[in-house]
């Protein structure tokens, strides 16, 4: 995002993840350039691109770890080894 111009951040939206894949956000905000996501939750989460993700496969994402991602490479998704995760997600528009 470094760089990127966007007129508005929508409000902080939280997801929270199991061992579904789950996509992020939940229910994302229509015309979004870029969203930031934080993995809150006392638990390593799993995260790729498709709804086909596993713990094996997924970028492991540490506890207080956040990622900047473009939103032009399409869909994110993570997953979790057990029970649940909450993630939070700000959006820019």
């Amino acid at each position: 995002m470094a760089g990127a111009a966007f007129s508005k951040l929508s409000t902080n939206v939280k997801v929270t993840i199991t061992t579904t894949a789950t996509k992020i956000p939940s229910d994302p905000t229509e015309l979004r350039g870029a969203i930031t996501f934080k993995n809150v939750s006392g638990q390593t989460i799993y995260v790729g691109g498709s709804s086909a993700v596993t713990v094996a496969s997924g970028y492991p994402m540490t506890v207080g770890e956040a990622f900047p991602f473009d939103m032009a490479g399409g869909d994110i998704y993570a997953i979790t080894n057990s029970g649940t995760s909450d993630v939070r997600v700000l959006e820019a528009l």
